[in-house]
This record gives structure tokens, sequence and C-alpha cells, in this order.
């Protein structure tokens, strides 16, 4: 023991102290700089907040959001204004046996039942440029029928005399002249 306190000198003393520190007290203080409640006390407090600056500018837009629920189904709006009459001259939808439904300036001025022959004139006068006849689906099949239509008489049967229009139908795959329903638009 004699040995250590001759050893002992103020530098000695002042070196293990240091050691000390270092090591363990080191770590101490270290621990007690980044605990909350050393941190949080170690600022002091913040005082009254001053008015606001300018606002910066706007952000880039985000992502579209889902699609809502449909809402309910509004109320009927007021009708329309009539609107302007068409081109046509004249339009008809004529039955197998001759007679016309639906029509605009169009009469049937002849049809001999059994033949496919219909005979048509425009009751206003006008005269003809186009005719486009069309099968109507509900008194014959699209797919075995035809109708043909012709301003010139003599083109084809030569059945309608003057500046009447000449219309045939008949069976498609047989080529036979036979009564079928038709629509015709007259221009």
């Amino acid at each position: 023991m004699g040995r250590i306190w001759r050893s002992l000198s103020y530098a000695n003393i002042v070196a293990t102290l240091a050691l000390f520190l270092a090591v363990g007290g080191g770590g101490a203080i270290a621990v007690a700089a980044t605990s909350s409640s050393h941190h949080a006390s170690s600022h002091p407090k913040r005082g009254p907040r001053g008015h606001r600056g300018p606002q910066g500018p706007q952000g880039p837009q985000g992502p579209k959001g889902d699609t809502g629920a449909k809402g309910d189904t509004g109320p009927q709006g007021p009708a329309g204004a009539p609107g302007a009459n068409g081109t046509a001259l004249g339009y008809a939808d004529v039955n197998p046996n001759g007679s016309v439904g639906a029509d605009k300036n169009v009469t049937v001025v002849s049809h001999q039942v059994g033949t496919g022959i219909y005979c048509l004139k425009l009751t206003n006068g006008a005269a003809v440029n186009n005719v486009v006849g069309m099968v109507d689906n509900a008194g014959a099949d699209p797919r075995d029928a035809f109708v043909s239509g012709d301003t010139n008489a003599g083109a084809l049967a030569q059945s309608c005399p003057g500046a009447q229009i000449e219309m045939a139908t008949g069976e498609e795959f047989t080529g036979i002249f036979a009564d079928e329903a038709f629509f015709v638009l007259i221009n």
C-alpha cells in the first residue's frame, strides 16, 4: 500500500479522473443531452407569432378521385322546337296488296295482285331524280326478297306509263316477281 501512495502524484490523480470522466462520465453526458426532458428544457420558450407572410404558389394538382354515385334523374325538360322539313319529295310504306301505310306525297296508281309490280306517283307533281327502295322486314324476309325502283318506265317491265315510278318486288333466290312489302324514298 505504501507503494501506491508513493506513486500518487498530482498528475496521476488528474489523469485518472480524466480517464473516468471520459469513459463513464462522457456516456452519462451523452444520454442526458439526448433525453427528451433535457432537450425540451434546454430551449427557451418561443415568443408570440408574427403576422403571416404572403402565400406561396399553388402546388401540383393531386390525382383524380373516384366518381361519385349517380344522382337522381331530373324532371323532363320542355318540348323542343319542331325540326325542319326533310328533303325527301315523298316516301311511302307500301303493303304487299298495294295499300299505303305512312306516306308523304306518294300514292299507288296501280298494282295487279301477284305481279310484284307497283306503279307510284308523287302527288305534288315534283320532278323525280332518285328512287330508293328497301324491303319492309315486317312484311317480307329481307334474306330472300328484293325490291327495285325506276323512274324510267321503259327500262324494266314497261308496266307504269308516263311519269310514274315503277317498283318491282319478288323472291331473291328464284328471281320470280311476287308481292312484297317495301319502303320507298323519292328525291
